[in-house]
Order: structure tokens, then sequence, then C-alpha cells
């Protein structure tokens, strides 16, 4: 990580995908899939790209209600989403993330066994 002096954000460095970096992953391979698939058919314009995120990024979380399938927190992300693709330097990427970023997350019950026409209606 790096600190960016004009906007104060951190700024990360990634390797390309072609370097063999492979990106988080749940461990689900319907949400895996749909992951990958909504980073490589979405523009970052079109409102960003999805990412796994490791519960451990998550900090102050609030719970706010509870509906027939699901649960409601609000809660902090600590890196926060990717807001800058900025360059590749020496086979890496460097990003700018909106760090401390508040998120809304929903809990599916009985997600586990999850398919991937349900995930498309969540």
């Amino acid at each position: 990580h790096e600190i960016c002096h004009v906007c104060y954000n951190i700024k990360t460095i990634l390797k390309p995908k072609q370097s063999g970096n492979k990106p988080k992953q749940s461990g689900n391979k319907v949400i895996d899939d749909f992951i990958r698939y909504t980073q490589s058919n979405y523009a970052i314009i079109e409102g960003g790209k999805m990412e796994f995120i490791p519960y451990d990024q998550f900090i102050n979380i609030e719970f706010i209600a509870e509906g027939g399938f699901s649960k409601i927190y609000k809660d902090t992300w600590v890196d926060g989403p990717i807001n800058n693709w900025d360059r590749i330097i020496n086979n890496h990427w460097i990003i700018t993330r909106n760090n401390n970023y508040t998120v809304v997350l929903k809990k599916l019950n009985n997600s586990k066994n999850i398919t991937s026409k349900e995930l498309n209606e969540v």
C-alpha cells in the first residue's frame, strides 16, 4: 500500500491477472463464477466491478432488520471499493480505494447451496 498525496486515499498495488495472481474467492463456485462474470461483462462506469470481500474487512457491524429470507446489516468496509484503476507500473496495477466506506450487507438465510438463478434474483 502507499498513500496518494493528492486525495490521501490508500493505493494498492495489484498484479495483472496474466501474471498468475489469483483474486480472493468465496469458496462457493456459484458465487465465484457470478463475480467473475460481472467483472468481465460490466465496465467500471456502469457501476463498478464486483469483488469478494473477506469478512475481516468489515468493522462496526450493526444489525438493522430481518425479513423473510435475509438479515440486513450496516457496517464499515475497511479497504473500501476500488475508485480508480490508475496505471500499470512494473507489471503491477496501481489502484485507489475509498477507505472506511459505509455499506449495507444482506445475509441470505440458507444460502450455502444457492443456485445461479437464485443469485441473479438477489
